[in-house]
């Protein structure tokens, strides 16, 4: 697992939350995790994890949105970004068969994610029996919505399977 933080690096702010937003971000803080979103897909093939330490981090690296996080200055929550890799959560594990993996998706949903240091979280479960690969995306409701979560899927597929895909990622930094 890849863990994180010496808290010396201090995000950069980026804007205050709205009302509703803050009324989320504080609901999520009050029923420990809650609100967050999950997402699966299954892969037919088994992933290696540097590989895909290393396309997230190329996406991380060219999207904002991967690097927010939420931080209260002044009484006030902001939305803020992070510049450092090793706030993000990244797990792996082996499960032996699909019950198994499907056991773990379910412990997935209930860890809460820690909105000051990132929002979002990613498990990479290889399913041993199948040779598939279960990929869980956990995030804040904050980042999450349908059009965001099928690009960031496409984006890292396309760059687990293609070098060239990972070279053109990092050619360019994007702010969504």
């Amino acid at each position: 697992m890849i863990s994180h933080s010496s808290d010396k690096a201090v995000p950069k702010l980026v804007r205050p939350l709205d009302n509703t937003e803050a009324l989320f971000a504080i609901m999520h803080s009050e029923l420990n995790g809650n609100t967050q979103v999950l997402t699966h897909i299954l892969i037919d093939k088994e992933i290696d994890f540097q590989k895909l330490i290393h396309a997230v981090n190329v996406l991380f690296n060219k999207y904002q949105i991967l690097r927010t996080c939420i931080i209260e200055k002044n009484d006030q929550l902001w939305f803020a970004e992070h510049d450092d890799f090793n706030r993000v959560l990244i797990s792996h594990s082996k499960a032996g068969n699909l019950s198994s993996a499907e056991d773990e998706l379910q412990e997935e949903l209930k860890k809460p994610i820690n909105s000051s240091q990132n929002l979002w979280r990613m498990k990479l479960i290889n399913i041993l029996s199948l040779k598939q690969a279960m990929l869980i995306f956990v995030r804040n409701h904050a980042i999450s919505d349908g059009y965001s979560t099928g690009l960031f899927f496409s984006l890292l597929l396309k760059a687990l399977s293609n070098n060239d895909a990972i070279k053109s990622l990092n050619s360019t930094t994007e702010k969504i």
